[in-house]
């Protein structure tokens, strides 16, 4: 009956884990979201000169 219970965490916790995101962006976003601002600013440049 205890490894039940105990299996039963284990999986209720990977499932928490699995749902919850955390408030705000990932260094990995912020790097992306300005890699794409540069970019598209770079092409807006050319295209207006």
């Amino acid at each position: 009956m205890v490894q039940a219970g105990a299996a039963l965490l284990v999986l209720l916790v990977a499932t928490v884990l699995s749902v919850y995101k955390p408030k705000g962006m990932t260094q990995y976003g912020w790097r992306r979201q300005n890699e794409q601002r540069t970019t598209s600013a770079a092409v807006a440049e050319m295209t207006t000169a």
